[in-house]
């Protein structure tokens, strides 16, 4: 019976430790890759209970109960490793042919197992059962048994090469998956020879306590520490900001991280502006491209699908500093026309805002009103441009004469003659003397016929933002140009419209956005950066590592020690306290250098310039406090330091004094 012992135990352990997991308590475990995670752990828990039952039948001497129990047994073995292997390919999101591939071969190894299963119910090809009660295993049974090893050894080396890319707690992730894999190959092949030890059993209750202690530990601790930063620095303020975008015709907004491509998507629900969270996710662009032809029109799709290429979208953005597009959204058999305008933060380039807009109404009066005879010409210039317009000008694309539409007597003096010859020629001389100076090499550098003519191809619009001097001041304006088809042929429209308010108006939200992000890099507990701000520093430590230029820093690593301890016996409370006081001795000892907590107990510090040339003395100064401290009780903080010394990237400094970290931890516990 000792045998069914051992998947008890190895029931009640998962089930102690995936509790958050298959009951998904955090929204983070609702991702695709954790829904695989949860139907792999739940193809364990039948294992596990099917292999507590065979040592139960098995000692009652039931022999045809035992080789039901044994089929099953055999078909859970199998799913495991389909399951197993859909979890690797889907958290690893690497997203390459290797992935797709070995997703294919689990799935195939799975369904070659069910036939086998469902032969030997009437040959013994993988097992059999005596009168006796006696199993014995078949010919068959090694082959898939070492299979199955096969499998979970390249699921493993596939993890392995996503984990030589990673950084950070990633890399020690991919490090803990890729280990599991071999170590329940081993045990399996183990199992081989010793059919009637629970091998595979304690293989699996070693191998989930380590994804539960190292990948889905550390991703319910990150999960939750981004839920209290956002919390901390005040979520509602960027919500304020969007509501306040929506309330001016939006209907949904993306706020999209461009370099990770994760994203916040917003809506409002169009009474009084109050915003909900609709969904949160990554690959922003891939998605775009799956969801196009779902959601947009087919007429509209390829124009859509060119527009949201982030290459694309971003070469706009540098030359214009927004992108807008017009397309259909389809529901159901209907569909209605939206806008949508991006546009970039101006303190990170990183971050978009995506704005949709309902403006069917507007777009289908339009059509209405262009199918109508009657409709004058000037009000098909109007709205070919749609916008109210300070200016707007006729242009014959291949004479280059022109006249004046429309002008406000406001900026009558800062214009073009009412009509004329060549106009580009006409407004780079007049720019000259009315544009903004910082925006005269840009307006003229881009605004020229050739340029506007190839763009309208590519786009169906020209645009352009800059600045127009009036009365001294510099005022913000949006010219646009777009062909249109008259009577007499194909005129360029070209509509300067005064837009300062609504610019003035974007860069105070963005400056207040701006301000949100900065508290979201500090740690709301200890007041020092967090570990957000880290990976920040530690990418632009990496790009001064790729440029070559000589760098001297050391990364110092830092655990409290007992903080489990002071939680346990004085409460939540006093070890936040603990933490504070360790954090400040910490500060005491570094005082020029940031100083990061970038775990639990955990902080690091980015030593350079004169705290770099001291380093040595600094941690004989920690060593001395932990000295001290050890005799009377204090605050004890394990150490570790480690010198950059033309490694390829910071991660791998960071490891080093992460591991000199943990030898200093070991050192001070045996003084105890």
């Amino acid at each position: 019976m000792y045998y069914s012992a051992i998947g008890v135990l190895a029931l009640l352990v998962l089930l102690i430790e995936n509790q958050d997991v298959l009951i998904k308590r955090d929204d983070d475990f609702r991702r695709p890759a954790w829904s695989a995670y949860r139907a792999f752990l739940i193809a364990l828990m039948v294992y596990y209970i099917v292999d507590i039952f065979w040592g139960v039948i098995e000692d009652q001497k039931l022999s045809r109960v035992l080789f039901l129990d044994t089929t099953v047994y055999f078909i859970a073995m199998a799913a495991t490793v389909f399951f197993w292997t859909k979890f690797v390919v889907g958290y690893l999101d690497v997203g390459d042919r290797a992935g797709r591939i070995l997703r294919n071969v689990g799935r195939a190894f799975c369904g070659v197992i069910l036939v086998m299963v469902a032969i030997n119910l009437f040959y013994p090809l993988l097992f059999s059962v005596d009168a006796q009660c006696v199993y014995k295993p078949g010919p068959a049974r090694h082959a898939v048994l070492g299979t199955q090893s096969v499998m979970l050894f390249l699921t493993s080396a596939y993890a392995f090469s996503a984990m030589r890319q990673a950084e950070g707690v990633g890399r020690r992730r991919y490090r803990t998956v890729t280990w599991f894999g071999i170590i329940i190959g081993v045990f399996l092949a183990v199992q081989i020879w010793f059919p009637y030890l629970p091998v595979y059993t304690v293989a699996f209750m070693l191998g989930t306590s380590l994804l539960h202690a190292f990948v889905v530990g550390d991703e319910r601790e990150e999960y939750r520490a981004v839920m209290a930063a956002a919390e901390a620095r005040g979520e509602s303020i960027v919500h304020t900001h969007i509501a306040q975008a929506l309330a001016h015709g939006y209907e949904d907004v993306f706020y999209v991280n461009t370099e990770s491509e994760e994203f916040v998507e917003y809506r409002t629900d169009g009474e009084n502006g109050a915003l909900t969270e609709v969904r949160r996710g990554a690959q922003f662009f891939d998605q775009c491209m799956e969801e196009v032809n779902v959601y947009v029109h087919p007429d509209d799709r390829a124009a859509f699908a060119v527009g949201m290429n982030r290459t694309v979208l971003m070469d706009e953005l540098d030359r214009n500093g927004a992108f807008v597009m017009a397309y259909r959204l389809v529901q159901g058999s209907e569909s209605k026309y939206v806008s949508m305008r991006v546009s970039r933060m101006g303190d990170d380039e990183n971050i978009i805002v995506i704005g949709v807009s309902n403006v069917d109404d507007l777009m289908r009066q339009r059509r209405a009103a262009e199918r109508m005879a009657e409709e004058s010409a000037a009000y098909a210039r109007i709205s070919a441009l749609a916008g109210d317009f300070i200016c707007i000008y006729i242009v014959d694309p291949v004479t280059g004469s022109y006249r004046e539409y429309s002008a406000t007597e406001e900026y009558e003096t800062l214009l073009m003659a009412k009509e004329g010859e060549d106009f580009f020629k006409v407004a780079a001389e007049r720019g000259r003397g009315s544009v903004y100076p910082d925006d005269l090499d840009r307006y003229l550098s881009l605004f020229t016929a050739a340029n506007v003519r190839a763009e309208i191809a590519r786009n169906g619009l020209f645009s352009l933002r800059y600045r127009l001097l009036v009365n001294g001041a510099p005022i913000h304006v949006w010219l646009k140009a777009a062909m249109i088809v008259e009577e007499e042929g194909v005129r360029l429209v070209v509509g300067i419209n005064d837009v300062d308010a609504a610019v003035r108006q974007e860069e105070e939200y963005a400056q207040q956005l701006s301000q949100a992000q900065q508290q979201a890099n500090r740690d709301a507990l200890t007041g020092v950066k967090n570990r957000h701000a880290y990976l920040s520093a530690e990418d632009q430590l990496d790009q001064r590592i790729k440029g070559g230029s000589g760098l001297e820093f050391a990364i110092v690593v830092f655990d409290v020690n007992d903080l489990k301890t002071v939680n346990d016996t004085e409460g939540h409370q006093a070890g936040d306290q603990y933490l504070r006081d360790a954090c400040k001795i910490v500060c005491d000892v570094f005082k020029h250098s940031p100083v990061f907590r970038v775990g639990g107990d955990e902080f690091a510090v980015i030593a350079e310039g004169s705290d770099y040339e001291h380093i040595d003395e600094l941690i004989a100064e920690v060593a001395a406090h932990n000295a001290e401290a050890a005799g009377t009780g204090g605050i004890v903080i394990a150490c570790g330091m480690a010198k950059y010394d033309g490694d390829p990237c910071v991660a791998v400094v960071f490891e080093r004094a992460d591991l000199g970290m943990y030898a200093n931890k070991g050192a001070l516990k045996a003084r105890r």
